[in-house]
């Protein structure tokens, strides 16, 4: 490399020196040769044995150092670092074979973790949307050994593995070389950090007898153009075959995939976490047939899209969904045929399902063969129609299966279906069987598919305090006949709202089912709240039977004022299983909005 002088003269402004564009010229021409001489030279910056180079790309296909003799040697121990990147490297000996990355030249290299951890930059990977970086992903994982065959304190990763913004084409699989223990993959951000595979086959990251794995901030995206009924890969493996441990993933964007988690065997996986996530058009999110799962947390993620099934599991243990949004055209919990372990149960707390242009949701689905007890209590939870209409052809609420027991605990499930399937001997007295909705604001509509013999047994489906239910208890006994019996001897208060108004033009008539069981009728009120213009003036009537042929109580007759409060008088031992009708005749002109509210109680 030539440095071109600079003439200076012999005296300012004696004519003799460059002026001040060709001195300016010189200086720049000076200066990319030497970045140019950096690129491929490498050069003692730190002491004997020293050497930088201008980034990684120049160090890896570098030729020039090597284990020889002269002024490209290295020998076990230097340090290398690239200027642009601010990677350091320790040379490994030349029979190393734990080293992570090897030059051109042939040199063996081990990374060194910066201040934030490894880079995966710093192995090799381009992230450039092109190049595979499965080998680079590799060689980070590793490095962040030790691995061995006891999982301890003493086992756990070193530092953590940085995804760095950009663009990650990896068609193999990452993983370890033995067991998984304290690996930390983290992403700049869903947005910023994308893995991307167009691989149909295989899985993307795969751990076998983990503990404490943890990824976190990226985007993982299957980006293919092959049909769905191509898929057969996995976002993640989790192959414990001595037991796993500790699996959390944060702050990821998935699409694709046929399984986007799987947990291929019966052994003790549990602590799973996922939290802040948002999972789009897969096959599966989990499939699990995992009877030992101990406990597992899901809290703050959507599932959007086209998805079968969200979990497809057998077992999987204490697993807890918490604040999640649901808007899929599949099942929400498909339990499959299998035996699940003694804790298998599902909570879903603030759990919001939608119906979308793409399908209807399922919420519960089981298997017609499913014979795992399985337990699944819903507290706030409930769906919201938005502008779609549900399939009618779809149950939410779809129990074809063994014995389970299900505790639905307030919100609202307006257009909701449930069916259940009856079963020869399923006695419910000593089984536990049966389906419970609590302080509803709206419930589901019922159809009940009676399957097998004479014996054949429904779970009882429970209503109690649900505003538009009475307090009722649907049963099939042995016999095949379907039965309403009473539920808790508790006063039932109904409330029915129309959004066109409760007094309009013609006779309208609001009905509170009762499902066959008597209950005894306490009172009838209507409560106007607003009026339209005109005079306001209707007829109350209130009817034990459809045919509206056994009234109870007398005429209530609504004058011509808003707000206002009026009752049926209704006598002592009012009794109907048919349910209750109220009829609201219009004499009037206007209409009115307002409340109709029943209170009835079991007998």
């Amino acid at each position: 490399m030539a440095i071109t002088p600079i003439k200076l003269g012999s005296a300012p402004n004696d004519g003799q020196g460059d002026n001040l564009r060709t001195a300016g010229q010189k200086i720049n021409d000076n200066f990319a040769a030497v970045e140019a001489a950096l690129a491929t030279i490498p050069m003692g910056v730190e002491g004997a044995g020293a050497r930088s180079f201008a980034n990684v790309d120049a160090l890896l296909a570098n030729t020039q150092v090597t284990y020889g003799s002269g002024a490209n040697q290295v020998v076990a121990s230097n340090i290398i670092r690239t200027l642009a990147e601010g990677f350091a490297y320790r040379v490994a000996a030349s029979g190393a074979s734990d080293h992570h990355v090897t030059t051109a030249g042939g040199v063996k290299l081990y990374v060194l973790p910066g201040n934030n951890g490894f880079n995966v930059r710093a192995f090799g990977a381009k992230g450039d949307n092109r190049t595979d970086d499965t080998a680079a992903f590799n060689a980070a994982v590793r490095a962040n050994g030790p691995w061995g065959g006891t999982r301890n304190l003493l086992s756990q990763g070193r530092a953590t593995i940085l995804v760095p913004r950009g663009r990650y084409l990896i068609n193999g699989t990452v993983q370890t070389g033995g067991n998984a223990a304290g690996i930390v993959i983290k992403g700049e951000g869903s947005r910023t950090t994308l893995i991307r595979r167009t691989n149909n086959e295989g899985s993307l990251f795969k751990f076998q007898t983990y503990s404490f794995v943890e990824i976190s901030d990226m985007a993982i995206v299957h980006d293919t153009s092959s049909p769905r009924s191509a898929w057969n890969n996995k976002c993640f493996e989790l192959n414990g075959t001595s037991g796993g441990q500790k699996f959390h993933i944060s702050r990821l964007f998935t699409h694709g995939f046929d399984r986007v988690i799987s947990h291929e065997h019966f052994h003790n996986e549990d602590t799973s976490y996922v939290s802040e996530c948002r999972f789009e058009d897969c096959k599966t999110w989990l499939h699990a047939r995992n009877t030992q799962a101990v406990i597992n947390k899901i809290v703050g993620c959507t599932w959007r899209g086209v998805i079968d099934r969200v979990f497809d599991v057998v077992g999987y243990g204490q697993t807890h969904i918490d604040t999640a949004n649901v808007v899929i055209s599949g099942a929400f919990l498909h339990f499959a045929a299998g035996q699940g372990g003694p804790s298998n149960q599902f909570i879903l707390t603030n759990v919001k399902f939608e119906y979308a242009y793409w399908g209807t949701v399922r919420i519960i689905e089981m298997a017609d063969s499913a014979i795992s007890a399985n337990h699944v209590e819903m507290i706030g939870c409930g769906i919201t129609p938005g502008q779609y209409s549900p399939n009618p052809d779809i149950f939410q609420f779809d129990l074809q299966g063994g014995l389970y027991t299900i505790n639905v605990i307030g919100g609202d499930f307006m257009h909701a279906k449930i069916r259940t399937r009856g079963r020869a001997g399923y006695n419910t007295l000593n089984r536990a069987f049966w389906v419970k909705f609590t302080g509803l604001a709206r419930s589901p509509n019922m159809d009940i598919v009676r399957v097998g013999g004479a014996d054949s047994q429904h779970p009882p489906i429970i209503f109690e305090d649900c505003r538009d239910r009475a307090n009722i208890i649907i049963n099939t006994p042995y016999d095949g006949s379907f039965r309403a019996t009473p539920g808790l001897a508790k006063a039932n208060i109904n409330t029915i709202t129309d959004q066109s108004g409760v007094v309009r033009s013609g006779t309208q008539t609001y009905h509170i089912p009762t499902y066959g069981q008597m209950v005894m009728v306490k009172s009838v009120k209507l409560l106007i709240g607003a009026k339209t213009a005109g005079t306001l003036g209707a007829t109350m009537r209130v009817f034990g039977n459809s045919a509206k042929t056994q009234q109870i109580g007398g005429n209530v007759t609504i004058g011509n004022t808003a707000p206002a409060g009026y009752e049926v008088n209704i006598p002592v031992g009012a009794f109907t299983s048919d349910g209750v009708y109220v009829e609201i005749q219009r004499t009037g002109a206007a209409n009115a909005h307002g409340r109709i509210i029943v209170e009835t109680e079991s007998v």
